[in-house]
């Protein structure tokens, strides 16, 4: 099949405007900035040389970028050596900040006056007036540390000063920042699990997530993931670090009604307690098409081990192969938490569904009737919890069919909590004035992959770019060997 122009490639992607046209046998430009200021936001948008591996703030303000540079030299390994880029203010240097960082190195982490760099058991350091690879620094020299892995679960934060908790086969270490690195402070015994091999035995320990990591304030506590012990009960640990010794860890015991399969699990605080949110599917039958139930237990000691049964038992929207978006938020406007359930509908997934159950101030949530907004074709990418107009109010940022809508909460609404229109709309028209309609159609390429516009989960980031408090929109694409990075701040 004869490859879709660059022009409407590009204009799916980005939504350049029509002057930038280039004929089907010419590569995308190596390097491109370009800036738009509309009437309630900007826009930066930057084509960089390589593949994308992923974005971060940059100490002392701007983006991160870490590619594998196309082109690149590959080492007696095959692999190549990463580039760092930085995307600042209404400019992109198109010249790397450094290149020939270590080929090992995928994952990246702005945490105060350092960037954190993470490959291969290993984590490096680069400081804000980083020049050159001298100035790369050995943060932490571990077997099985993983950066990507430790920022999932909440073990590292983007904000300095934060606990750095690293976890070991029986022990959950606590670091500290220091010149010389990170320095053990101390830590956790953490269980220790074996099972025979072919060859020995295999030891491992609970793999340890944060409670509520996106909260602005550090909860201090971590928990286990979910153990199943039988058909209805689970099993999970919550760690105090900072506790007495012998209150360090509490056994904690979750029980269903019914036999049921843990698919996802999130740990949070609900009025000051944590809390353990999880989505299921029925354990004693298979069905391809069930949809999930969420489930919500409190912590709390249990001699009996009998298991705490659920405060609040529902049925989701969510086919079992799309995830469910569980968080806790105070969107009613009565300062009480409430949960907030994004959910995917449909065989596609396209329509999002919100669900608010409003709390009651005891760690309880109405549940016969929750407040529920659909939005129709609105399949892609997400954020939720950050206010990106200044009202104090969490805000829903959609990306999805080249479009992003930014939603505001209704706390006096009675039976929906977003509104119904966006308040913030960025597609290819309003970055062209409206002046025109553009119809693009996307064709396979030449390998027969599909080319789409910022649809995957996981592309959009949300954080501070220039330092002023507030944050901003960061999507991610690779398209044809580019790096394509749009960096949105809505200002309403």
């Amino acid at each position: 099949m004869a490859r879709t122009s660059i022009l409407l490639l590009l204009a799916a992607v980005l939504g350049l405007p029509a002057l930038l046209v280039f004929a089907d046998d010419e590569p995308p430009p190596q390097v491109l900035s370009r800036h738009l200021a509309l009437a309630d936001g900007e826009v930066h948008d930057a084509i960089l040389p390589g593949e994308p591996l992923d974005v971060a703030p940059y100490p002392g303000g701007g983006v991160a970028v870490l590619i594998v540079p196309e082109n690149g030299t590959r080492n007696t390994d095959g692999r190549i050596p990463r580039a760092l880029y930085r995307i600042q203010g209404t400019e992109t240097d198109t010249t790397p900040v450094v290149e020939g960082l270590p080929e090992h190195v995928d994952a990246l982490l702005g945490r105060g006056d350092l960037l954190w760099l993470g490959g291969e058991d290993r984590i490096f350091g680069w400081p804000r007036d980083g020049r050159s690879k001298a100035d790369l620094k050995v943060l932490l020299d571990l077997e099985g540390v993983d950066l990507r892995v430790l920022r999932a679960r909440g073990l590292v934060a983007d904000r300095a000063g934060t606990p750095i908790l690293i976890p070991e086969v029986g022990r959950l270490n606590r670091y500290a920042e220091s010149a010389d690195g990170l320095k053990l402070l101390g830590g956790v015994d953490l269980p220790v699990l074996a099972r025979r091999q072919s060859r020995g035995f295999e030891l491992w320990s609970p793999v340890v997530v944060a409670v509520d990591p996106g909260a602005e304030t550090p909860t201090g506590l971590w928990a286990t993931r979910t153990e199943a012990l039988g058909a209805q009960r689970l099993r999970a640990l919550l760690i105090r670090p900072d506790a007495a010794e012998d209150e360090r860890i509490q056994e904690n015991w979750f029980r269903f009604e019914a036999p049921e399969d843990v698919e996802q699990h999130r740990w949070v605080q609900v009025d000051g307690r944590p809390a353990l949110i999880v989505a299921t599917t029925p354990g004693d039958k298979l069905g391809i098409f069930q949809k999930l139930k969420l489930r919500v237990f409190y912590t709390g000691a249990d001699r009996t081990r009998a298991g705490r049964r659920p405060t609040l038992a529902v049925q989701t929207v969510s086919r079992r192969w799309y995830a469910v978006d569980p968080s806790i938020h105070e969107v009613t406007g009565d300062g009480k938490d409430d949960l907030v359930l994004i959910q995917q509908e449909g065989m596609g997934g396209n329509d999002l569904v919100i669900d608010v159950f409003p709390g009651k101030g005891t760690g309880r949530f109405e549940d016969r009737r929750p407040k529920r907004t659909k939005l129709k074709d609105q399949g892609g990418d997400w954020d939720f919890g950050n206010d990106f107009n200044g009202d104090g109010s969490p805000d829903l940022a959609v990306v999805a069919g080249g479009t992003l809508r930014i939603y505001a909460v209704d706390p006096e609404h009675k039976r929906k909590v977003l509104r119904k229109d966006p308040y913030f709309t960025l597609s290819r028209e309003s970055e062209q004035g409206g002046s025109a309609q553009v119809t693009i159609t996307v064709s396979a390429d030449a390998e027969g992959t599909e080319v789409d516009s910022f649809s995957a989960r996981g592309r959009l980031r949300v954080f501070d770019t220039d330092g002023d408090g507030d944050k901003e929109l960061v999507l991610m694409r690779s398209v044809r060997g580019r790096a394509v990075i749009r960096v949105i701040a809505p200002r309403v």
